[in-house]
């Protein structure tokens, strides 16, 4: 492996490419490991193309392309999407990592923007023997999305997960997301997956993720010890699995910072007496038994050993997805689909 993994990024004429001419044009530094690739139109871009890449020693390929509904030749971004994902299940077929391929979406203004892209891609790659998991707020079109997002130790971006359905008022707010990110990624001896908040209540969910040989699961929540308490032995004792519950701790000061134009409500946030989440973060083991307490009313990170074989052990007396399974009777959930 080279000292710096090389890039080869397609990109459209009318936009991603204009956009890395204004990143050049303004000066914004992107690294020099990336190799830019005009094109008329993604919508050009096929497999063998992608693929070819790869056998000629590329780490990563990203294929940017105009934003969603803009392109020039109308569906063409479309097209290439859905190449996108093609190619990466015969990345997973011939052993190498689908996340080396990805796809964006960029308006020619947004120089800064591809910049940032190229220079995340690039720091990232550089973290060794980490792989994060966290909650954004995702915007595609006109939607908004509660979207969970996976990075790889080696800073590539695994894949993201939309909350499948939003709870109570943050469906005022939020759209329905979809099964595509319903994936386990691998991290050393383990597969890994997740889910937001409420829909870790949701059995074929789960389920889903259980196929796919899930050791590890992350269960991230807005906050509360009373969300993290019970389903996170539940979860463990169910899949016998680990589980992390990633809860968020917010104080009446962390609105201190925004004046009341940002945010009308900040008198009201800061009144409160107490905490408005008050955590909650837990590490369970496969046998129901936490091995880090909840962590409530202070900030704080938690660590702990997790033991791929201890989960498999456990799956030798119980396991959902094998010998404990009767798909001959209940239906099997799908793995990663619409």
């Amino acid at each position: 492996m080279r000292e710096q993994p090389l890039i080869l990024a397609f990109c459209c004429h009318y936009c991603a490419y204009a956009a890395a001419d204004l990143a050049g044009s303004l000066r914004l530094q992107y690294p020099g490991n990336v190799r830019v690739l005009r094109l008329p139109c993604t919508g050009k871009v096929e497999v063998h193309h992608i693929l070819a890449a790869f056998e000629r020693g590329v780490d990563g390929v990203m294929v940017a392309g105009c934003l969603e509904g803009g392109c020039h030749f109308l569906e063409g971004n479309l097209r290439a999407r859905k190449r996108i994902e093609r190619a990466r299940r015969i990345l997973g077929e011939v052993g190498l990592e689908p996340e080396r391929l990805e796809m964006y979406n960029l308006s020619s203004a947004e120089g800064a923007r591809f910049a940032e892209i190229v220079t995340e891609m690039r720091s990232l790659a550089k973290e060794l023997g980490i792989m994060f998991m966290g909650g954004i707020a995702e915007k595609e079109g006109g939607s908004v999305y509660c979207t969970l997002l996976s990075i790889a130790q080696d800073g590539s971006i695994l894949g993201r997960h939309r909350k499948v359905k939003p709870t109570y008022e943050e469906r005022l707010v939020w759209a329905d997301g979809d099964g595509l990110g319903l994936r386990t990624y691998p991290l050393k001896d383990a597969r890994v997956g997740g889910l937001n908040c409420w829909e870790n209540w949701l059995p074929l969910a789960r389920a889903s993720l259980h196929l796919q040989g899930e050791i590890i699961h992350v269960a991230v929540w807005p906050g509360n010890l009373r969300n993290t308490q019970d389903i996170t032995r539940f979860i463990a004792l169910e899949g016998r699995s680990w589980v992390i519950s990633v809860s968020g701790f917010l104080r009446p000061t962390d609105f201190s910072h925004l004046t009341k134009g940002d945010f009308p409500m900040k008198d009201v946030m800061e009144s409160f007496d107490g905490n408005w989440l008050n955590g909650g973060t837990v590490v369970c083991d496969p046998t129901g038994h936490f091995v880090v307490d909840p962590l409530v009313d202070e900030e704080g990170i938690v660590y702990a050993d997790l033991d791929p074989l201890t989960a498999i052990k456990e799956r030798q007396n119980f396991d959902i997805s094998g010998h404990y399974s009767r798909f001959d009777i209940f239906n099997k959930p799908l793995k990663g689909t619409k």
